[in-house]
C-alpha cells in the first residue's frame, strides 16, 4: 500500500478514539493509514520519545508531548494489572539486627515493586503478556520506570507529581525473621485520578483479564476501584480483585470473578473481631470459611484466601475447600501473594479449573518466597510441559 497523509478523522471514526488521541499517536509522521489504524486497534503504538523505554502506549495522558507512532505486529496483551500505590522496594539482609546500634547489611537490592508491578513481572516470567497501569511522580519517577522496564514490566505510569514511596524489607539470617517497614504514600495531584481513569478506559478495550491489586494512595476517591471493576465487567473482561476493606465491599456488586485477599485482609473486611487471630487458629478458620461461602453465594464470585505457607482457603458455588502448598525453605516472602495472583490468573486465562489455578498460585507463591527479589520466580518459573 502506498504511503499517503493520515486522515485523522477517518482513523478516529474507525478506531473509536478521539481525533486528539489519534493525532497524539500519529504525531507528525507520514505512514500508511492502514498501519496507523492497525497499531491503534492492537494497542501497540509504542512511543518514539523520551519515555519510550517505559513501554508506554501512545496515549495523550502520558507526557503530553508529540510522538511518532511505531506500530508493532505482536498481538495485544491479554492481562491488565492495575495498582494505585507503586513502591520502590529496598531489601536488606543482615546476620542480625541490634536495636539502638549501627547495623551493617550483608547484601542489599532495590527493585520497582508494589503489587501491580509484582503481578506483571511474574506474569511475564510465566510467558504471558501484561500491561501495568499505575502512577509515578516526583524525583524517583525515572528510577522506578527504569527498574520496572529492566525487569520486563511494560507499564503506563501517569505522572502524579507525588514522590513514590519506599518500603524496606529487613531479613535477619540468625533469627530467620523478616521485617517490613512501609512508608505512607504521598497524596497524588488533583488531576491524577481523571487521567488514570481515561487511560484505564482506553486500555480496558484491549484486554481480556484485569487484575486490580493493593491499596490506593491518598488523593484517589473511594469510587475509583469499584468503578474500574464495573467498567471491566461491562466490557466483558474477567476480573481478579486483590483488595480489601471498602474497595472490596463496594466492588462486589459488580461481580468480579475472583476475590483474593489474604487471611488478615479478609478478616479485617468481613470479620472485624478476628483481625488479631492467627491464620492457624481453627476456630477463626472455620468462621472465615463460613463467611467465604456466604460471600461466594451472594455475589457469584469465587473467594480465594491465602495464608502464607499454610493451606489456601477456597470457596466457589457454595463449596469450601483447602489446598496446601508444598513445604519449602523461605528466603523472602514479600510479593508471594502477588506471585500467587499471577499464577492463578495465568491458568484461568487458559481455561483451567479453579483447583488447578490455585495449585499454580501456590507454586508461584513458593517460588517467589525462595528469591531475594520481590515478585520474581527465578530461573525455573515456566514448566516446559505446561507452556508447550
Amino acid at each position: 500500500m502506498a504511503n499517503r497523509p493520515i486522515d485523522i478523522n477517518t482513523c478516529a471514526r474507525r478506531t473509536g478514539l478521539s481525533a486528539a488521541d489519534v493525532g497524539q499517536c500519529a504525531g507528525t509522521a507520514i505512514i500508511s493509514s492502514f498501519r496507523v489504524i492497525s497499531a491503534i486497534l492492537a494497542g501497540f503504538g509504542r512511543l518514539a520519545g523520551p519515555d519510550h523505554a517505559a513501554g508506554f502506549i501512545g496515549h495523550p495522558e502520558i507526557g503530553g508531548r508529540h510522538y511518532t507512532a511505531v506500530p508493532q505486529m505482536n498481538v495485544a496483551p491479554k492481562f491488565l494489572a492495575v495498582c494505585l500505590n507503586p513502591t520502590l522496594q529496598k531489601t536488606l539482609v543482615f546476620s542480625s539486627v541490634r536495636s539502638g546500634d549501627v547495623n551493617r547489611c550483608l547484601k542489599s537490592r532495590l527493585d520497582a515493586s508494589g503489587k501491580g508491578v509484582n503481578v506483571t513481572r511474574v506474569l511475564v516470567q510465566l510467558g504471558e503478556s501484561c500491561t501495568h497501569l499505575t502512577h509515578a511522580g516526583g524525583q524517583f519517577r525515572r528510577i522506578f520506570i527504569n527498574l520496572a522496564q529492566q525487569s520486563g514490566v511494560s507499564l503506563q505510569a501517569i505522572d502524579s507529581k507525588s514522590d513514590i514511596r519506599f518500603c524496606t524489607t529487613m531479613i535477619e539470617l540468625e533469627s530467620d525473621t523478616t521485617t517490613e517497614l512501609v512508608e505512607t504514600s504521598e497524596r497524588v495531584s488533583e488531576s491524577t485520578e481523571s487521567r488514570v481513569r481515561r487511560a484505564y478506559t482506553s486500555l480496558i478495550k484491549l484486554h481480556e483479564f484485569v487484575l486490580i491489586s493493593g491499596t490506593k494512595a491518598a488523593g484517589y476517591s473511594e469510587h475509583i476501584i469499584p468503578d474500574m471493576v464495573m467498567t471491566a465487567r461491562n466490557q466483558g473482561c474477567r476480573v481478579i480483585l486483590d483488595v480489601q476493606g471498602t474497595d472490596l465491599v463496594k466492588s462486589l456488586e459488580f461481580k468480579p470473578e475472583i476475590i483474593k485477599p489474604n487471611f488478615s485482609e479478609f478478616a479485617a473486611t468481613f470479620e472485624h473481631d478476628l483481625i488479631d487471630s492467627k491464620p492457624s487458629d481453627p476456630v477463626a478458620v472455620e468462621r472465615i470459611e463460613a463467611r467465604m461461602r456466604q460471600v461466594s453465594q451472594t455475589y457469584g464470585c469465587a473467594c480465594v484466601v491465602t495464608r502464607g505457607n499454610r493451606a489456601t482457603l477456597v470457596s466457589q458455588a457454595g463449596e469450601v475447600w483447602q489446598q496446601a502448598p508444598e513445604p519449602h525453605d523461605i528466603v523472602n516472602p514479600i510479593g508471594s501473594g502477588d506471585a500467587f495472583a499471577a499464577g492463578l490468573a495465568s491458568i484461568l486465562a487458559r481455561k483451567g479449573t479453579l483447583r488447578d489455578a490455585v495449585d499454580e498460585g501456590n507454586r508461584c507463591g513458593l517460588l517467589n518466597a525462595q528469591q531475594l527479589a520481590p515478585g520474581n520466580l527465578g530461573q525455573s518459573s515456566v514448566p516446559a510441559a505446561k507452556r508447550n
